[in-house]
């Protein structure tokens, strides 16, 4: 069997198998050895699938001579393949003197460039809007923005 036949395998019995585990029921010591397991398993299966879809890329690329579209790899036991190739994007660099550039070039700037603002909620927001003293104003600056919580993240590390 190779290696590549050995972990589709792996793959296989993982999506058959995990499906029927009752995952709480199971000791508190397995599911933190279970969990550890899969996140080994699963940030070395990130770096291979990174370098399997590096190398569809790179084929595409020069399967396409490098002009944008989808490239359709042939099917193989059932299973589609494509790797859309973007255009290239123009963006101005970081760190680039807009402004100065902007001097320079003067009314020919707005045919070059379109302007943009974006505005970013600063830190220490929620504390700053809760000191108003208008609560209208703070019931309508809340209603602009939208807080996220995070998921607890669960980490796994090696004794």
């Amino acid at each position: 069997m190779t290696e590549a036949e050995s972990l589709r395998l792996l793959a296989y019995n993982l999506q058959t198998k995990g499906k029927s585990l009752d995952v709480k029921s199971l000791p508190l010591e397995d599911r933190i050895l279970l969990g550890h397991a899969l996140d080994s398993l699963t940030k070395q299966a990130g770096s291979i699938l990174d370098r399997v879809k590096q190398s569809l890329r790179e084929e595409a690329t020069q399967d396409r001579g490098g002009v944008p579209g989808t490239h359709h790899f042939p099917q193989v036991q059932g299973v589609r393949c494509s790797v859309q190739l973007a255009a290239p994007q123009v963006s101005i660099r970081k760190g680039a003197d807009v402004a100065g550039l902007k001097t320079r070039l003067g009314s020919q700037f707005g045919d070059l460039f379109r302007e943009r603002v974006l505005y970013t909620p600063r830190q220490g927001f929620a504390d700053r809007v809760a000191d108003f003293k208008d609560s209208i104003l703070e019931s309508r600056v809340m209603r602009t923005v939208e807080i996220v919580t995070d998921t607890p993240r669960v980490f796994f590390k090696d004794g």
